[in-house]
């Protein structure tokens, strides 16, 4: 049932149904918690999919938030293998964008 709720959000965040996609993103990483715990790869991956949508949403300072619970979570499963790991650098690119978004609206705010 997670996975499909995953889907589904995806579907509707391509929808641009934000609000929606968001909702069933986070009903997925309570089954997730529910049946794997808070610590497990198929959370982290919903915690960064959840920050994807908030910055899709103008929600910059809740993206990176959660940019960076998943991202801390990928680092302490992971260990020393962090440093090569796929999924690390997804996140770590992902801030990247956060902070570059952040400073466009900063530079057009002056």
């Amino acid at each position: 049932m997670a996975s499909s709720y995953l889907n589904l959000a995806g579907c509707l965040a391509q929808m641009a149904k934000l609000d929606e996609s968001l909702a069933y993103m986070e009903k997925s990483k309570a089954i997730f918690v529910a049946n794997y715990g808070p610590d497990h790869p198929h959370v982290a991956t919903c915690l960064n999919n959840i920050a994807g949508i908030l910055f899709a949403s103008a929600k910059y300072e809740k993206a990176v938030e959660k940019y960076n619970e998943s991202l801390g979570m990928r680092e302490k499963l992971f260990g020393d293998e962090a440093r090569t790991n796929e999924s690390v650098a997804m996140n770590h690119e992902n801030l990247g964008l956060c902070a570059i978004k952040v400073c466009v609206l900063i530079a057009l705010n002056s």
